[in-house]
């Protein structure tokens, strides 16, 4: 018999590359907009990317103003004319057509399929995950998406926990394990809402001593040794 009836899976950086989507989304909508594109720019947006992020996670902004927000701040930084709610779009366009998977994470979904109960949870944008999760092909490994666009909630939120126990029927708590790759969302939502964490840290970054998961990997396939 199993220890867990139930995973509970991010997606970005732990399923799918998101590093590598938004790396090629982001030098690609340079290019549609026909501006030279400076390798320094990633570093810049990562910057402002993340504080967009960070405070949405918080509660201190709405993803309807993130969607604009991050790339009006990084077309001010870079004193460029574009409109940053078009700028905004294709980028997110560009983004929604990319299909980078993390090395080993299609076997794995494969061998769990049929086994355990698969849920998807993610903090994104629906127009950029719902066609990344149709492409990929991932959408029909699980039995529940939720979204935090969808739902207006974000992870690492208690409320975001209590919709997808919801959608899932609300199974024993000890029979569910998050498996995610972001220490502030995936693993300290899990926590605070008392399942079982599994954090994927494939470079090693160091653990904040005030955030602790269950369970560290640092290949996605080493998830099997660790159900089994």
């Amino acid at each position: 018999m199993p220890k867990y009836t139930h995973l509970l899976f991010d997606l970005d950086n732990t399923l799918l590359d998101f590093s590598a989507s938004q790396t090629f989304s982001l030098e690609k909508v340079f290019a549609d907009f026909g501006t030279t594109f400076i390798e320094k720019y990633h570093p810049i947006y990562n910057e402002i990317n993340h504080a967009c992020w960070e405070a949405f996670e918080q509660g201190k902004m709405t993803q309807d103003v993130l969607r604009t927000e991050r790339m009006k701040r990084l077309l001010e930084r870079l004193q460029l004319p574009h409109n940053p709610v078009k700028f905004s779009q294709q980028y997110q366009f560009n983004l929604s057509q990319t299909k980078f998977w993390v090395e080993g994470a299609k076997e794995l979904i494969d061998q769990l399929k049929g086994h355990y109960e698969l849920v998807l949870i993610t903090n994104g944008l629906k127009e950029v995950q719902r066609p990344r999760l149709q492409r990929t092909g991932l959408i029909e490994y699980f039995s529940t998406i939720v979204i935090s666009d969808e739902i207006n909630v974000p992870k690492p939120q208690s409320a975001f926990f209590e919709h997808t126990f919801e959608q899932i029927n609300h199974p024993p708590k000890e029979k569910v394990l998050v498996i995610g790759d972001t220490l502030g969302s995936d693993i300290l939502g899990g926590n605070n809402y008392g399942v079982e964490t599994c954090w994927f840290n494939p470079k090693n970054k160091v653990i904040n001593p005030a955030i602790t998961p269950t369970y560290t990997i640092q290949n996605i396939s080493a998830l099997t040794d660790l159900l089994s």
